[in-house]
């Protein structure tokens, strides 16, 4: 099914949890002042989409969802999202881009090692908070948040 590798908003139940709570209402989708929670045509669950902004943390999904599946209990509970930089980000290719360095509300990301080497920093994962930002400002859509398991 299409919905296992989508992300879910940070305020989201865990999937299995999810899938019997969510009523398919939209609600959370029409509560995003960023208009980043859209809703899955296949399954009718709502995902991440942060091509156009990040997340600001705000908690209206979860206060617009009536049965719990998005809850202000759950943020950060089940997965953290982190960027992956993909092969046609500027920066690898030895271009002078840092919009994603300074994009990023945390600090999260720095340019590390050579000049054509970008990396998330990795032992300040801890400041990155997964909204997307980052994402976001990429002007060549190379950065894509990845799930990673909470520990």
């Amino acid at each position: 099914m299409p919905t296992t590798n989508q992300l879910r908003p940070h305020h989201c139940v865990p999937e299995p949890i999810l899938r019997i709570l969510c009523d398919n209402c939209a609600q959370c989708e029409d509560a995003c002042p960023q208009g980043i929670i859209k809703i899955c045509e296949f399954s009718l669950l709502p995902f991440l989409d942060v091509g156009e902004a990040g997340c600001t943390f705000c908690g209206f999904c979860a206060m617009a969802c009536s049965t719990g599946a998005l809850s202000e209990h759950q943020l950060y509970q089940r997965l953290k999202l982190r960027p992956r930089f993909k092969s046609n980000c500027l920066t690898k290719a030895g271009g002078d881009c840092t919009i994603c360095v300074n994009a990023c509300p945390r600090g999260a990301i720095r340019l590390v090692g050579i000049p054509t080497d970008i990396s998330f920093l990795t032992h300040k994962q801890e400041n990155c908070m997964g909204c997307g930002i980052c994402a976001a400002a990429c002007p060549q859509n190379a950065i894509e948040l990845t799930k990673t398991a909470v520990r």
